[in-house]
């Protein structure tokens, strides 16, 4: 099946989940090289733009960090565990997030086209 081929609510969620990967590493490689350098406005430029990229997956890895009993009493254990497992739950749910409102632009955009034709 060619690309073409696709339902345009296919295509608008893998280009957008895409481009949200792609920036999440140069974001990601960027805030670690200012903080390798010292560069404090490069770090928190990085910064706020890793933070509003993944606001959503953030705020549902706090949630299900919470519910699973963690929080607090799961960082003051040991905070590496904590802040690793957060990361990594916040980047995937921020993938799906991400996924999911491509899949809705390009459906919003096949109803347009199939009603121009």
């Amino acid at each position: 099946m060619a690309w073409k081929d696709r339902p345009y609510w296919l295509r608008g969620s893998i280009i957008t989940t895409l481009i949200v990967f792609i920036l999440d590493i140069v974001l990601f490689s960027i805030f670690s090289l200012a903080q390798s350098v010292k560069n404090v406005s490069l770090g928190v430029f990085a910064g706020f733009a890793l933070f509003f990229l993944n606001f959503f997956g953030l705020f549902i890895a706090v949630i299900l960090n919470i519910a699973r009993g963690g929080g607090f009493l799961l960082s003051l254990a040991n905070p590496n565990l904590s802040n690793q497992s957060t990361i990594l739950i916040s980047i995937i749910f921020s993938l799906i997030f991400w996924f999911l409102v491509g899949a809705v632009i390009g459906w919003i955009v096949g109803k347009i086209k199939s009603k121009r034709t």
